[in-house]
């Protein structure tokens, strides 16, 4: 009776009000929905247990099936480092990092160890919190919407390693059922790490069993790794070094070659290479091979070795070799591995550049030469003038006197050419067309070079013009037809050329390097005797010639040499024995439109004058000379020796004197500075400067000013008086 009173008073106690059913049941079945689920979820958990080896890939995966899976708003796990008090995190899903960096959990009985996780990891158990608003410390958890939360700790092999948090998004989300299942799944974690544990102190034992056979596999594995990428470093360096390489037998086989080898050679394969006698095919001296491995034998090794080889198609190369002869076990060379560098182009360079300093050596003894030279003869000439302008023709000293003069002048165009040579005489550069220049001057070719040789001329339609001096490039080509004709004694054709052309910069062929752009080219040709290597090399020299005793200077192409690079261009010679001589000469493009150009010379009467003109000149003969020049013509001369006493005399004379004829160069004080101070005292004062130096000499230059006019030593009374008169009628 009692006990059916007792079930009765509990079906009463259990009774639901009929109007209050439909909620009851409703939360009963989201209760049970949610346990389903979880139960759901926790077997997916316990697959990846099964499948999962890695401890953190695990515990990350365990997190993200909760969350997605499970109806949980977020989780986390922590590891706790107890003697430090403090929590790592090792996975989580639905809280970013800003959260545990923000609320920093610890395991220890600090503030922030109180919470739900530091309570749950010390009391070795679980900690359940239905609503997080009344726990100030998860308040940055209310703040994410999270409404109840529940820390499981994690036990593996009987200690607390850490703990499981776990947060639901509604408020009494963790009841009874709930926390039993979320506290089966913290066991069964502990559990799985427990186990993947002692599997890695498992596999540690099996590791360290075989230890000792895998540490020999490994080295042999590591042997064989370095042998393979020693072979494939060799392999690569020796394909792609950009240098040749190449290993041969002593008898002068190839064992093998790389492309750059091949290429340098001239050669189209490796294989074609392989059938080569290498003394015989690629040594332009044979024999130099064998000396070459004489040295080998005797030292083992030679380095930078210079030689002279040849290419398949017969060219010269110049390589610098280093070389090891490599011996087998009776100490004999088995092989001999090389590597090789072609030289050819800085061979070349080194040549243009010995060259090119050689010329400007004598350059600088022309210079010196020539202004001494030039003194002499502006005497010479002077005096010779002055005399014949005092007798007629019928007065039998006229013909010696003519004879001096004449031979005066023909030592001044000596001069001049080696002034040209040097690149030191003075230039009148206009813009010109120079299929003028060679349609002016190619009547006088024709009858310079004879009916037997055929002159051809192939102007470009639409050459540019060029900054350049008419009267020195039409020396040039005459020089350059007259060394063309000599080498025709049996007659043959000669043709000039013209052309435009851009030039990149770039050396090719030996040409040597000029400034990038537009250019225009001359090119002389000939079917001539052609020319030696050895004839080449001192081609541009003074006094270089291979003519017969008193059948030239030595000084056409040396002129040609110097007033092509004082006009800043270039000259490039193609020339062997039996097959002709090509000159090629590049002059920059000018951008303006070429002048016509007559070259008949001014016919003008000289001038007579009553001015007074201070002359100052070092060199007696050509003081007196210049003084009694233009006394003839009527001027009044006060002579000076130096430019000091120039100063002087112009004070004596203040207003009196209209012009000054100075030499650039004088003891105390030069002609341009004696000049300046002249020209402070007075500013429409003249001046004519003159000198035995030219302004571009590289030593001895000088730059005109304002006011100041040039005259180049030698010269004639003509042409001082001349100049002097021009200058007088434009003050």
């Amino acid at each position: 009776m009692e006990s059916e009173n007792r079930t009765k008073d509990e079906a009463a106690a259990h009774a639901v009000d009929p109007g209050k059913m439909p909620a009851a049941v409703k939360g009963v079945e989201r209760h049970a929905h949610a346990l389903v689920r979880l139960v759901r979820t926790i077997s997916k958990i316990n697959s990846v247990m099964v499948s999962e080896n890695d401890r953190d890939r695990f515990l990350a995966e365990a997190c993200r099936i909760l969350v997605e899976q499970g109806g949980l708003y977020a989780v986390w796990v922590g590891f706790c480092d107890f003697e430090t008090g403090a929590v790592r995190v090792v996975a989580g899903a639905g809280l970013d990092r800003s959260y545990f960096e923000a609320i920093e959990p610890r395991c220890d009985d600090s503030e922030n160890g109180k919470g739900p996780f530091g309570r749950a990891v010390r009391a070795a158990g679980y900690v359940v919190c239905n609503d997080v608003k009344t726990e100030p410390r998860l308040h940055l958890a209310a703040d994410r919407g999270c409404g109840s939360c529940a820390a499981f700790s994690l036990i593996v092999s009987g200690k607390v390693i850490g703990a499981f948090n776990c947060y639901a998004a509604q408020p009494g989300f963790f009841s009874g059922d709930v926390v039993v299942l979320l506290g089966e799944l913290a066991a069964s974690v502990g559990y799985t790490l427990q186990s993947m544990e002692e599997r890695s102190l498992r596999l540690q034992a099996e590791l360290a069993l075989r230890q000792s056979e895998e540490e020999k596999l490994e080295e042999q594995r590591r042997a064989e790794k370095a042998v393979r990428i020693s072979e494939e470093k060799y392999r690569r360096l020796f394909e792609e070094s950009k240098d040749a390489v190449t290993i041969t037998t002593p008898d002068g086989k190839f064992i093998d070659i790389n492309p750059a080898g091949v290429e340098l050679y001239g050669y189209s394969s490796r294989e074609e290479m392989m059938q080569l006698d290498i003394a015989r095919d690629l040594y332009y001296s044979p024999e130099v091979r064998e000396e070459f491995a004489r040295i080998i034998g005797q030292n083992g090794y030679v380095k930078d070795y210079e030689l002279v080889m040849k290419r398949k198609d017969g060219h010269k190369l110049v390589v610098n070799s280093t070389v090891s002869g490599v011996r087998d076990k009776e100490g004999n060379i088995a092989f001999y591995w090389a590597i090789v560098r072609d030289m050819t182009a800085h061979k070349a360079l080194q040549e243009q550049l010995l060259q090119s300093q050689k010329m400007e050596s004598i350059g600088r003894l022309v210079g010196a030469v020539a202004h001494d030279f030039n003194n002499t003869l502006t005497g010479i000439i002077g005096f010779s003038d002055l005399a014949m302008m005092g007798i007629t023709e019928e007065h039998p000293l006229w013909v010696h006197l003519d004879q001096i003069k004449r031979q005066g002048e023909r030592a001044a165009a000596l001069t001049r050419q080696l002034l040209a040579f040097s690149s030191r005489q003075v230039l009148e550069r206009r813009n010109i067309d120079l299929n003028q220049i060679i349609r002016d001057i190619d009547r006088f070719l024709r009858r310079v070079i004879g009916e037997d040789i055929h002159l051809e001329v192939v102007p470009s339609p639409d050459l540019r013009a060029v900054y350049a001096d008419p009267a020195q490039i039409g020396q040039v080509l005459m020089n350059l037809c007259v060394n063309a004709r000599d080498s025709m004694p049996d007659g043959g054709r000669l043709t000039i050329e013209t052309s435009n052309i851009y030039l990149d910069g770039r050396d090719r062929g030996g040409r040597g390097s000029i400034e990038p752009g537009d250019y225009v080219r001359v090119t002389v040709s000939d079917t001539g005797v052609g020319m030696t290597r050895e004839v080449k090399e001192h081609l541009f020299e003074p006094f270089f010639t291979t003519k017969g005793k008193g059948k030239g200077t030595g000084l056409g192409l040396a002129t040609v040499y110097g007033i092509v690079k004082q006009h800043g261009g270039l000259i490039h010679v193609r020339s062997a024995p039996g097959r002709g001589t090509k000159v090629f000469m590049f002059f920059k493009a000018s951008p303006g439109v070429a002048e016509r150009f007559d070259g008949v010379p001014s016919t003008e009467k000289l001038r007579k004058g009553d001015e007074t003109i201070l002359v100052a000149e070092d060199e007696e003969s050509v003081r007196e000379f210049v003084c009694r020049a233009l006394r003839a013509q009527g001027y009044e001369v006060i002579l000076a020796p130096d430019g000091e006493e120039v100063l002087q005399l112009f004070e004596a004379n203040r207003g009196r004197v209209q012009m000054a004829v100075l030499d650039v160069v004088m003891p105390r004080l030069g002609g341009i500075e004696a000049f300046e101070k002249l020209r402070a005292r007075s500013p429409g004062l003249r001046c004519l400067l003159m000198s035995g130096y030219v302004p571009q000499d590289a030593e001895h230059g000088f730059n005109l000013k304002v006011g100041m006019e040039f005259l180049q030593k030698p010269f004639s009374a003509a042409d001082l008086i001349r100049r002097v008169g021009e200058i007088l009628d434009k003050s």
